[in-house]
């Protein structure tokens, strides 16, 4: 039996990836975006998760360095911290 493919490797594990962050958004974001939750889930959790994953099992593949990997994933969860918008005031 032949090993997946890098495509389709880095595609389930993009989904699986984005789906582990599903219950803290449904959780945190549903009564913010209410009927278009499932758009802004997609949007801002689904694809970008998905195609960086993708990224990331690539630079695994040609440098088989799970250290640059988990560095990756470190760096995407801190770009997401210090980039993410602080909450307007009420004054604001």
């Amino acid at each position: 039996m032949n090993p997946p493919s890098l495509l389709a490797t880095g595609l389930i594990l993009g989904v699986l990836w984005a789906s582990w962050h599903f219950l803290g958004d449904f959780t945190g974001s549903r009564a913010s975006y209410g009927e278009l939750f499932v758009p802004h889930f997609i949007a801002f959790w689904l694809a970008p998760l998905t195609a960086f994953r993708l990224l990331i099992v690539w630079v695994y593949e040609h440098t088989q360095s799970l250290l640059l990997a988990q560095l990756m994933h470190v760096s995407y969860t801190a770009v997401l911290f210090v980039m993410r918008p602080t909450s307007p005031s009420a004054t604001q």
